[in-house]
């Protein structure tokens, strides 16, 4: 089935590896639990990779590759829905880390996607507002990302807009588009 059985000696190379990355994952987070993660995932350890890269996240939440390489493993194991959790714990634990909240966000538009994609408009809807929601509150916490923030918020509401297309209901989608203007038009004057 296309799987190799890791030899003894590939385990214990990786298990050295892993060993002299634990004084780093302190001096270079990112770099350490990456790498880690990466280590695991050549072992053929998904799980372990994740608890790597989610142990970085918690060290150091603002590490963007973190969060990328999180982001990205979850997807290729198809659990974008366990991404979501996973961030909604995180939040739960850190309410006031701000990166937290976009990265979920960005978890949200990808469950609504896929729920879109197999027809589960109402679901892609739910999610969409989630996700809208989310970046409405980090760009409320993080005003030096405003113009970021609006952009995924506008995102969001264009995405609702089209699965209204998709479903056939015309009317919400011309409230969407009109709702969609006019946001982004007091965003523009709010920034003058």
């Amino acid at each position: 089935r296309g799987f190799v059985k890791i030899q003894k000696q590939t385990a214990e190379c990786a298990a050295a590896a892993l060993t002299k990355l634990e004084p780093i994952l302190q001096l270079a987070p990112d770099a350490a639990y990456t790498i880690a993660a990466q280590v695991y995932q050549q072992l053929g350890q998904p799980d372990q990779a994740l608890a790597q890269l989610e142990r970085g996240i918690r060290s150091r939440p603002d590490g963007n590759n973190l969060h990328l390489q999180f982001q990205q493993l979850h997807l290729d194991l198809g659990q974008t829905r366990a991404l979501a959790g996973a961030y909604a714990r995180l939040l739960r634990e850190n309410p006031t880390v701000p990166i937290l909240r976009w990265y979920e966000g960005r978890a949200l538009v990808m469950i609504a996607d896929e729920l879109r994609g197999k027809g589960n408009y109402q679901g892609a809807i739910d999610y969409y507002t989630k996700a809208g929601s989310d970046f409405g509150q980090y760009r409320s916490m993080v005003p030096a990302h405003a113009e970021s923030a609006a952009q995924w918020v506008a995102i969001c509401e264009l995405s609702i807009a089209r699965v209204a297309c998709d479903s056939g209901d015309r009317k919400s989608t011309r409230l969407n588009s009109s709702h969609l203007v006019i946001s982004y038009a007091v965003f523009c004057l709010k920034k003058k």
